[in-house]
């Protein structure tokens, strides 16, 4: 939906909701204003539902994006009802996309890449601990570490069922994407004593990591 055709799809969805008034002059009067707006423009009521839904990319910095910067996305993205993909802009980097309804893909696609900086570093860090381990080795542990980091991250994530945004995202993500199948993380071989320990590091250095601050800083950014 280009700008314009969104921008009419808004002042029908205004009037779709001012028809919802008690006051019945006035819900007529809204109702016949929307009816003409979607035949002028040629748009529906579905169209009007999705026109609330907005879009924002968030860099990875990576070519193929990581199963546990993903895993942060997502995190990020039940925090604020949003749905998330990974997509990619020609041979560019890969891009996590954002998608909710009004300021909410704004407020996740800053608070991911706050965290997505503190992942990487806090993951580089502890890979750097590990000595002369072999590279398979710190892949290994450094991915159950960036788990158990994700893991404490995800206590703050409470589900508030929003049944209307959910619909409404649905909705557009039906019509501008369709189905979208997402792979699973997976860790291969067993598990030993080295193992355990470089998930407790996981979750010790999550201990202080806050979905809020972010948040906070950038919803004062938006608010100014």
């Amino acid at each position: 939906m280009d700008e314009p055709t969104k921008k009419a799809a808004k002042k029908i969805a205004k009037c779709l909701a001012l028809a919802q008034s008690g006051n019945a002059h006035e819900a007529e009067a809204a109702l016949r204003q929307a009816k003409a707006l979607m035949l002028k423009h040629r748009l529906t009521e579905v169209d009007a539902t999705i026109s609330a839904v907005n879009e924002r990319d968030s860099s990875t910095t990576a070519i193929r994006i990581p199963f546990y910067v993903f895993g942060l996305a997502r995190t990020v993205g039940d925090f604020f009802g949003c749905a998330v993909l990974s997509c990619r802009n020609g041979i560019e980097k890969a891009l996590v996309r954002f998608v909710g309804v009004g300021v909410k893909p704004e407020l996740a696609g800053y608070t991911f890449e706050v965290l997505q900086r503190q992942l990487k570093g806090d993951r580089r860090h502890y890979v750097a601990s590990l000595g002369g381990c072999s590279r398979a080795i710190k892949n290994k542990r450094g991915d159950l570490f960036c788990m158990a980091w994700l893991e404490n991250i995800k206590k703050q994530v409470h589900q508030f069922a929003n049944p209307a945004d959910d619909a409404i995202i649905a909705a557009y993500m039906e019509r501008e994407y369709g189905v979208l199948p997402f792979g699973k993380a997976k860790i291969t071989g067993g598990f030993n004593r080295s193992d355990h320990a470089a998930w407790y590091a996981g979750q010790e250095a999550a201990e202080n990591v806050s979905l809020h601050r972010p948040v906070q800083t950038k919803s004062n950014l938006l608010i100014k």
